[in-house]
């Protein structure tokens, strides 16, 4: 019974992974936001990086006809790093890529817009 538990746990929780377009891979936490994100997935992404100590924010947000085409996303470390991205014109295609490494020697360790 406990593992059914788990596995249904394990199931649910790569659900909403994939839903938000999350990967987490030891020290690096990446996510990608697209005109297709709605309200539900940047809600997981923020709570994702919140587990990794990064606190992602967003605010002018906009959508037309259930498009997200307005948005400006900011990533903020507990150590003083920042990365912020803003568009006004969000097309299909397009993409906001959030990084997060936490590695020891990583030459990037925040970003966001174009990674």
């Amino acid at each position: 019974m406990k593992y059914c538990i788990s596995l249904l746990f394990a199931l649910f929780a790569l659900a909403l992974t994939s839903a938000a377009q999350l990967s987490v891979e030891g020290d690096l936490v990446s996510s990608t936001v697209t005109p297709d994100t709605d309200r539900y997935e940047l809600l997981q992404i923020r709570n994702a990086f919140k587990e990794h100590g990064v606190d992602f924010r967003y605010d002018r947000i906009e959508w037309v006809d259930g498009a997200l085409v307005s948005i400006r996303v900011t990533l903020n470390t507990e150590d003083g790093n920042a990365a912020e991205f803003e568009t006004l014109d969000f097309q299909q295609g397009q993409q906001i890529k959030l990084l997060y490494n936490k590695e020891e020697n990583a030459q990037q360790v925040l970003c966001a817009g174009d990674c």
